[in-house]
């Protein structure tokens, strides 16, 4: 049985990049589970350290939508995974997985994944890259499920849309397509922000809109087959999704009165906006940047006293360089090279914290943590970088700090 496990990991996308001596020093410490139809592998809440790959059947993954209905987020098959967060953080479960049919799955424990990552971190590497890229591919169906605008799709046609659409990064001040291009794809923000700018017959530009998580831009120009009206760029690093004109054109064919009652309301918020004279709306603030101004200003202690003011009016997270080892089972992990598996860990259980929750941080920090906050002024490492990676991600423009209730210590 441990040859075959051995070539079962092999075959998946996962391990296939990983040298098959190294992948067979996991197979003892694995397990093989088998699941009946609708048994639960994963509820929500759940404190599962373990990746889950499919052997034979399929596992399906629920998450709750914006009218907390459990709806179907994703379906894993043969050689594919599921609960790929558990061998990277301590955080509960936010969704539930069970088994469609009777399924065979191997169980990775994460100690088991811990103790590779620490004998073999280059392979470890190729391992934790693939998870990234696994998880990158979640979040778009998160943003899809939780985006107001797909909310009345149903599962099938929203699988469909997903399976469409073509995942990319646009780096902050990158720019997506400028005013008077050709309108051959639109976009779906998956993660980050997005800036609309329309310049005036006198040259001049005013920002008409900016675009997060699940909103649609470039729609028009595709729909009326016009050039673009505007430019848009990236406020910050953002993951976008694209739908191609071609693509478009396949999945109007496909769900024309569900695609069509989608961009009709799109169109009409679009015409409001307009309407009132291109008033950019509001939103609520997501994230403050604090900059101590010399080596021996109380920073620490001005982010307590500012965390536990925030926490008045909602949660508050504090992170702090002992909670983040804590969350991810590794000491010292929080300072992790840039360049390593320990730091795509530290980058994608960030990128699952940045929920709406407020959060304070410093520039120079050695470690930040979320909640209640302090700051310390200790020397600038590879964390800073990541750091501004997290500030971008909840909506900032420049990368000096972050909010959702979070603090450095």
């Amino acid at each position: 049985m441990t040859g075959d496990l051995v070539e079962f990991l092999c075959s998946t996308n996962l391990f296939r990049s990983v040298d098959r001596p190294l992948v067979a020093q996991l197979t003892p410490d694995l397990e093989i589970i088998s699941l009946s139809d609708e048994e639960v592998l994963v509820r929500e809440g759940d404190a599962d350290q373990n990746l889950y790959l499919v052997v034979a059947g399929s596992l399906r993954v629920r998450g709750r939508n914006q009218q907390n209905e459990l709806v179907l987020l994703s379906a894993a098959g043969p050689g594919e995974s599921a609960g790929e967060m558990g061998v990277l953080a301590d955080d509960p479960s936010s969704t539930m997985i069970d088994a469609a049919g009777q399924t065979r799955v191997v169980r990775v424990p994460r100690t088991v994944f811990d103790r590779f990552s620490a004998t073999h971190p280059a392979a470890a590497l190729l391992v934790t890259q693939s998870l990234s890229q696994i998880l990158q591919r979640n979040r778009v169906s998160l943003a899809l499920h939780l985006s107001s605008l797909f909310a009345s799709l149903a599962p099938d046609v929203l699988r469909d849309l997903e399976s469409e659409l073509e995942t990319f990064m646009l780096y902050g001040g990158e720019t997506l397509f400028r005013q008077g291009d050709a309108g051959d794809f639109l976009c779906i923000v998956i993660s980050g922000r997005v800036r609309v700018v329309v310049r005036g017959a006198d040259g001049q530009e005013s920002t008409i809109a900016e675009l997060g998580s699940g909103e649609l831009v470039g729609e028009m120009a595709v729909v009326s087959g016009e050039t673009r009206t505007a430019t848009v760029d990236a406020i910050r690093d953002s993951q976008l999704a694209k739908l191609t004109k071609p693509a478009f054109d396949r999945f109007l064919s496909k769900h024309g009165k569900p695609a069509v009652e989608m961009l009709a309301r799109k169109l009409a918020e679009r015409l409001r906006d307009a309407t009132a004279g291109h008033k950019r709306r509001s939103r609520k603030i997501s994230t403050l940047a604090i900059i101590p101004a010399h080596a021996t200003a109380p920073a620490g202690e001005f982010c307590e006293r500012l965390a536990a003011a925030l926490s008045q009016f909602g949660p508050t997270v504090h992170l702090t360089g002992a909670r983040v080892d804590e969350h991810l089972g590794q000491e010292g992990i929080v300072q992790a090279y840039e360049r390593t598996g320990s730091n795509i860990r530290i980058v994608e259980w960030l990128r699952i914290r940045s929920s709406p929750t407020p959060m304070c941080c410093t520039r120079r920090t050695r470690s930040c943590h979320r909640g209640r906050s302090a700051a310390s002024g200790k020397r600038i490492t590879s964390w800073w970088w990541r750091m501004q990676q997290l500030i971008r991600s909840q909506g900032t423009s420049k990368p000096n700090c972050c909010v959702r209730t979070i603090a450095v210590t």
